[in-house]
């Protein structure tokens, strides 16, 4: 979903998104910009609890594949070794990806999140969901500091994430609103749309002339958008609804996360945002074939890595944590 939605992106970021199927192009926007949301609100759903090797996995897997594509990159791309470099990629927990450093911070408060939606009462978590939620569209639109970083920020995946916890807790996707799947998907369809239409015609102000400050409104693709919020919020109750139950679908949604750390990997992102951008010269068809064949290629490619990367763990992590605690137990000794 994440590179089906690259282009438009390139198109809001220069100015040039209104050629051939451009409707459609903002449309697919429209339906991917709820994924790093819905991975938020998966997360507040079943709850993080502080688990070393929950973190521990999840530290691996970026420096895994930091190191692996960097490492790849030398040996295809650019044929040289650069100690600086190396040493960057180092600290590429924090400088690598902006959602692993938001997600991090999530991970850190989480535990505190937990806590006041424990004792919360319904009626509590409503009114502070609204509360923020107000604040983060007053905060965004009209205030001059957007703490809230369109999304891109623990902020905003601390909100999600409350969302996802009030809904496992209240059972909110059984609740008579979400009776039936087809209304679900009805609502899903509308505020795509709506996403989509906004989206559109804040592009075409944007390109007229339109002042940097209407980029701030909350018609825009962007991840705290009150539309795409809701977007996400409803396709998540719909997928609970479903109670899919497929190893399939599970050993996917296992190196999901290994599909973003690879394709937004900061060696090789400007490649596939190049390539996006050089579809533009294609036919439609040929243009949308292309993207989703890109797709599968970097799926093929992540999914399977990333499977040798989690047996990989398995097999260390015991024998670290086992040699951690040894050296814990003898300096607590002395």
């Amino acid at each position: 979903m994440c590179i089906l939605s690259l282009p438009p992106q390139l198109y809001l970021s220069v100015g040039q998104a209104f050629g051939e199927g451009v409707g459609i192009d903002f449309l697919r926007e429209a339906t991917s910009i709820s994924c790093v949301n819905l991975f938020v609100l998966i997360s507040g759903y079943f709850g993080i609890k502080w688990k070393a090797k929950s973190i521990a996995s999840l530290i691996f897997q970026v420096y895994f594949w930091i190191f692996l594509v960097y490492l790849t990159s030398i040996i295809f791309i650019t044929g040289t070794f650069d100690l600086r470099d190396f040493v960057y990629r180092l600290n590429g927990l924090m400088t690598g990806y902006w959602f692993i450093p938001c997600y991090l911070g999530l991970y850190i408060m989480a535990p505190l999140l937990n806590a006041f939606v424990d004792i919360s009462s319904k009626n509590k978590m409503y009114l502070f969901l609204i509360v923020f939620y107000i604040y983060q569209l007053w905060n965004q639109t009209l205030s001059a500091s957007n703490n809230f970083l369109n999304g891109y920020s623990v902020l905003s995946f601390c909100g999600l994430y409350m969302i996802g916890r009030f809904i496992s807790k209240y059972r909110i996707s059984e609740a008579n609103f979400f009776a039936k799947k087809w209304k679900i998907f009805a609502y899903i369809v509308i505020v795509t749309l709506i996403i989509a239409i906004s989206s559109f015609l804040l592009g075409a102000l944007l390109k007229n002339g339109g002042t940097r400050i209407m980029s701030g409104l909350p018609l825009a693709l962007i991840y705290n958008n009150p539309f795409v919020i809701i977007q996400s919020i409803l396709i998540f109750i719909f997928f609970l609804k479903l109670n899919i139950q497929n190893r399939f679908i599970n050993w996917c949604a296992a190196g999901a996360l290994a599909i973003y750390l690879l394709h937004m990997h900061p060696d090789i992102k400007e490649m596939f945002y190049s390539y996006a951008q050089s579809l533009y010269q294609c036919s439609l068809l040929e243009h949308y074939l292309s993207l989703i064949l890109l797709f599968i290629c970097v799926a093929l490619v992540a999914l399977p890595v990333d499977w040798v990367r989690r047996l990989t763990f398995e097999k260390i992590y015991p024998v670290c944590s086992g040699y951690l605690k040894k050296c814990y137990s003898k300096v607590s000794k002395k």
